[in-house]
């Protein structure tokens, strides 16, 4: 039996997984570049409140993440995928520093 047929099958097929992998960690990268771009220019920047939907949003097909991230304001967008922290005082939390009034967030207890 000779093994070098054999070897050099091997070698194509991890080759081509190699290939294939390469194209989707490109697609993946594009598409949170993309992202990443349209939320700056409508948020200004992606702080620490943002980051966390980014990686949930390049899971969509791009003509969704498009349509999702200009139709929805920052704290529709928060509370669509970050729904574990989308509670009532939180949502209004996220709203009051969107709007500029973060001034107005109570502490604790305070209200």
């Amino acid at each position: 039996m000779e093994l070098l047929p054999l070897y050099l099958q091997r070698l194509e097929e991890a080759t081509q997984q190699g290939i294939q992998q390469g194209i989707q960690q490109g697609i993946q990268q594009g598409k949170r570049e993309t992202l990443e771009s349209i939320l700056q220019v409508r948020f200004g920047e992606i702080d620490e409140e943002l980051a966390p939907i980014i990686e949930p949003l390049i899971q969509l097909e791009p003509i969704e993440i498009i349509r999702l991230s200009m139709q929805l304001d920052r704290p529709e967008l928060l509370a669509r995928f970050l729904p574990e922290k989308s509670n009532g005082i939180l949502t209004i939390e996220r709203t009051l520093r969107y709007v500029g009034c973060a001034d107005l967030v109570f502490e604790e207890g305070e209200a």
